[in-house]
C-alpha cells in the first residue's frame, strides 16, 4: 500500500471531507518531497488488513480505530490517528518536537464538523507561543456561526488546571500570565497522569540506587527509556546530546540527599521518575505536584517515604518498617519481577 492508499483506508465519508482532505494532502506530500521516515507497524482496522497482500508493515488497529501510525519528520514525531468514538469521527494529526506542537482535531458527526487547533513553542518549558481555536461547519462546508469562548474557556481550565471563573482572562491575555501558566500546566499534567494509575500502580519502582549516586542513576534510567523505538527517536529530537538537566529538579535532589542517608540505597516509585522526565529534558517547566512512594533501605533496615512534591514545598511521612513489609510491596506488583535489581534490594529469594 502506498501512503497515499493507507490514508484512504478511513470511512468513505472522511473522503469527502475538506478538512481532512487538508491533513491527508500534507501528510502525502511530506512523504513525496521529504525523508520522512515511518514508525512501523502501521495500524489498521481488521477489514481492511483482511485484504492486504503483504501484512508485514501493518497490525490489526483497536476496536473502533480505523487508522493509526507514527511517522520521523526532520527533528519532530508526527502522529495520525482516526477513530469512532460514539456517533462521530474522530481524527487527530499532531506534529510535535522538544518544545513545539502543532494538533488539529477533527470531529464529524452527521450534521456538524468541529475542528479544534492548537499550536505552542516553548523555552526551557515556558510558553513563548500559544493559540488554539475552534471552528464549526455543516455538512456542506460552511462555516457555521458558533460562539467557542465557553468550550475554550473549559478546555483551558482543564489543560492549565485554574478556576473556569479564571480561564478567560487568562486565555485572551495568555502572554501576561504565561510563566505561572507553564508552571500550572505541568501540574496538572502530573496531577492527571497519577490519577489514572491504581493504587498497585504506585508500588512499580525503577531499579535501585545509592543516595550519593543520584547524577547516574537518572542517566541510566533514562538511557533505558530511549531503547523503547519509539522513546528512541522521541528522545533523539528532545535531546540530541543525551545530557539531562540535572539541575532542573535540584529541590527534589536537595530534598532526597538531605533526609535520607548518603550511604543507603532506595528506589524510587515509577510514577515519580515518568513525572519527572519531561522536566529533565527541558520539555516542561520546572513545576511539581505528584505524589509516591520511596524506600531506603540502611544496613538491614527499611524505610518508607510517602512523598508528595509540589512546587511550593514538599511533604512526607517517613516510616521504618520490616522485611517482610518491604517484600509486600515488592510482590504487589507483578511488573517488579523484571525490574534489575529490585529482587536484591528487597531480599527476595527464589522461595519467597
Amino acid at each position: 500500500m502506498t501512503i497515499e492508499d493507507i490514508l484512504n483506508s478511513v470511512p468513505r465519508d472522511l473522503l469527502t471531507d475538506l478538512s481532512y482532505c487538508d491533513i491527508k494532502n500534507a501528510i502525502i506530500d511530506v512523504f513525496k518531497n521529504s525523508n520522512a521516515k515511518m514508525l512501523l507497524p502501521i495500524s489498521i482496522d481488521k477489514k481492511t488488513y483482511e485484504h492486504l497482500n503483504k501484512k508485514d508493515n501493518f497490525q490489526i488497529a483497536d476496536v473502533d480505530t480505523f487508522l493509526s501510525f507514527t511517522f520521523v519528520l526532520g527533528d519532530s514525531l508526527c502522529f495520525l490517528e482516526v477513530k469512532r468514538q460514539k456517533n462521530s469521527i474522530i481524527v487527530i494529526y499532531e506534529v510535535s518536537s522538544h518544545s513545539i506542537l502543532d494538533r488539529i482535531i477533527l470531529v464529524k458527526s452527521d450534521n456538524l464538523a468541529i475542528v479544534e487547533s492548537k499550536y505552542y513553542l516553548k523555552e526551557e518549558g515556558i510558553f513563548k507561543v500559544y493559540n488554539t481555536s475552534i471552528r464549526y461547519y455543516d455538512n456542506n462546508f460552511k462555516e457555521v456561526k458558533i460562539d467557542p469562548s465557553n468550550t475554550l474557556d473549559e478546555m483551558f481550565s482543564d489543560e492549565f488546571g485554574i478556576p473556569l471563573k479564571s480561564a478567560r482572562k487568562m486565555r485572551e491575555k495568555f502572554f501576561l500570565y504565561a510563566n505561572f501558566l507553564s508552571y500550572s500546566a505541568v501540574e496538572q499534567k502530573m496531577r492527571i497522569r497519577d490519577a489514572q494509575l491504581s493504587s498497585i500502580d504506585f508500588l512499580y519502582f525503577r531499579s535501585p540506587w545509592n543516595v550519593r549516586d543520584i547524577d547516574k542513576f537518572l542517566h541510566e534510567e533514562y538511557d533505558n527509556e530511549r531503547k523503547i523505538v519509539l522513546k528512541k527517536h522521541f528522545n533523539k529530537i528532545n535531546n540530541a546530546g543525551g545530557k539531562l538537566k540535572i539541575n532542573r529538579i535540584a529541590k527534589i535532589i536537595n530534598w532526597i540527599q538531605g533526609n535520607l542517608n548518603d550511604n543507603s540505597e532506595m528506589v524510587m516509585a515509577d510514577n515519580l521518575f515518568t513525572n519527572f522526565l519531561p522536566i529533565l529534558l527541558g520539555e516542561d517547566a520546572s513545576g511539581f505536584d505528584t505524589k509516591g512512594i520511596i524506600v531506603e533501605k540502611m544496613g538491614e533496615d527499611y524505610f518508607l517515604y510517602q512523598v508528595h512534591f509540589t512546587t511550593d514545598k514538599i511533604s512526607f511521612v517517613k516510616n521504618m518498617i520490616t522485611l517482610e513489609q518491604a517484600q509486600e510491596l515488592f510482590l504487589a506488583n507483578p511488573l517488579n519481577e523484571n525490574v534489575k535489581g529490585l529482587k536484591e534490594f528487597f531480599g527476595i529469594t527464589r522461595g519467597r
